[in-house]
């Protein structure tokens, strides 16, 4: 993935879980560099507080249900 500093600045990724798609495998949660998905028992649980939106959890998500939104910041 391209590092595009002036790119970030101006967008947020939202991780959004497909709760009816989830199987709960934890893929995501293993994968995820800065600890920013758990598991409770609604799911998977986003913190967009630690999310950098790296994207590797919705690309190692075996039923597609990981999902991401680009927020414009301004």
């Amino acid at each position: 993935m391209c590092y595009r500093p002036q790119t970030e600045r101006m967008f947020k990724q939202h991780i959004q879980v497909d709760a009816e798609v989830c199987v709960l495998c934890g893929r995501c949660v293993e994968l995820c560099p800065r600890n920013a998905l758990g598991a409770d028992t609604e799911g998977i649980v986003v913190d967009d507080a630690l999310c950098v939106g790296c994207l590797l959890c919705e690309m190692r998500c075996p039923m597609q249900a990981i999902s991401h939104i680009n927020q414009r910041l301004f």
